[in-house]
């Protein structure tokens, strides 16, 4: 069963569906003419390269834990992304929204994760339609997305009751989708801290700990809780952290690299038996 008012619109970013150098450039190409405020602030970007870069360099297994969650007054919208390619082969991605309208925060946040959930279930086939150039497929799929219904989501993300009660927070993101336009990072304290380093305007992590939105320094108002950066221990535990996913990929590389590897000597083997083949037939033609 399907809840005519579970979306109020869909967003598509990526490249394709222009003329000459446009479809060339990371855009809105859905919809045409954005009616949200999220949508017409994204629609006007044109200054994607910093969010788009390290997206090329990560799997679709990376990406899948890549989201992020805008809150504008009376819009919220849940993004996920996932990678493809542009119409020369190149590496490119597709980034996918979701709008939902504002009711009430136990259900923007229920709502949410039904939108992160449906996401997820149809990106595969928009990012398959937008590899194509195929708009009708594109927005076939983009229909299908919007009309989610209100059955049980499987969302293990962080307690996004939590980030909307926050009024004067522009939104949430891991840390490769916060040139989206979020302000606070859905991660620890240390990926904050270093997406203020790189001059990301991060003002604070939702924690995994805590369950809690916390700023790094005081004044703000709200029901978010102002802290003192955090502690050398709380550091060291993420970076432990992070260390342990890093060690995670250079294993999943590893075995990969054996599988080249594997796949060369086969390759060199089966080589060294055709220029076998050849030799013997080159002695008896002489």
């Amino acid at each position: 069963m399907t809840n005519s008012r579970s979306s109020s619109g869909a967003l598509v970013l990526a490249k394709g569906f222009g003329r000459g150098t446009e479809s060339e450039e990371f855009r809105l190409v859905h919809p045409k003419t954005p009616r949200s405020q999220i949508g017409r602030a994204l629609g006007q970007q044109t200054e994607w390269g910093n969010l788009l870069a390290p997206l090329y360099e990560r799997t679709w297994e990376d990406l899948s834990r890549q989201y992020a969650v805008l809150v504008r007054q009376q819009e919220v919208a849940a993004f996920r992304v996932a990678p493809t390619e542009d119409r020369f082969g190149r590496a490119s991605v597709v980034i996918v929204g979701l709008m939902v309208e504002r009711w009430s925060l136990e259900e923007d946040a229920r709502r949410v994760a039904l939108a992160m959930t449906s996401i997820g279930d149809w990106l595969p086939s928009i990012a398959e339609s937008v590899h194509l150039g195929d708009r009708e497929a594109m927005e076939s799929a983009v229909a299908g997305m919007a009309a989610f219904g209100d059955s049980d989501a499987p969302w293990d993300g962080p307690p996004l009751a939590e980030l909307l009660s926050v009024t004067h927070c522009r939104g949430a993101a891991t840390p490769l989708l916060l040139g989206l336009g979020a302000d606070v990072v859905i991660g620890t304290a240390h990926e904050a801290l270093d997406a203020q380093r790189r001059g990301v305007p991060a003002v604070g992590y939702l924690s995994s700990h805590t369950g809690r939105v916390e700023y790094f320094g005081d004044g703000r108002e709200g029901p978010a809780v102002a802290v003192r950066p955090p502690s050398t221990r709380q550091l060291l535990n993420d970076i432990a952290s992070q260390l342990g996913r890093i060690h995670e990929r250079l294993v999943t590389l590893e075995e990969g690299q054996a599988q080249t590897w594997e796949r060369l000597q086969r390759l060199e083997e089966g080589q060294a038996h055709l220029w076998e083949q050849l030799h013997r037939k080159a002695d008896r033609w002489l």
